[in-house]
């Protein structure tokens, strides 16, 4: 998946992702998407772009590299982390 980020991430220009974990997990956002989102920021050789709504406010989560990480912690849930991308289409 991270592999497959970078690669998507260098014709893209807006990121973000989402990450889950039980909710013992000390760290959030996840050290994994972190590395996640350095890694595309790397291999796309620039900053994605941010969402053009205005000002990043606290609900649109941690920012990297332009990239908004969501952290989600509850009980139950297995590691898990989804990356999506976004491109302006024709409307």
């Amino acid at each position: 998946m991270m592999h497959l980020a970078k690669i998507a991430g260098k014709y893209i220009d807006h990121a973000e992702i989402i990450e889950l974990h039980h909710d013992k997990k000390l760290d959030a956002p996840s050290g994994t998407s972190l590395l996640t989102a350095k890694a595309m920021a790397e291999a796309r050789g620039k900053p994605f772009l941010p969402p053009s709504t205005g000002e990043r406010t606290e609900s649109r989560g941690q920012e990297i590299s332009g990239i908004s990480i969501h952290s989600v912690r509850m009980p139950g849930l297995m590691a898990h982390q989804e990356v999506i991308f976004g491109i302006a289409g024709r409307l």
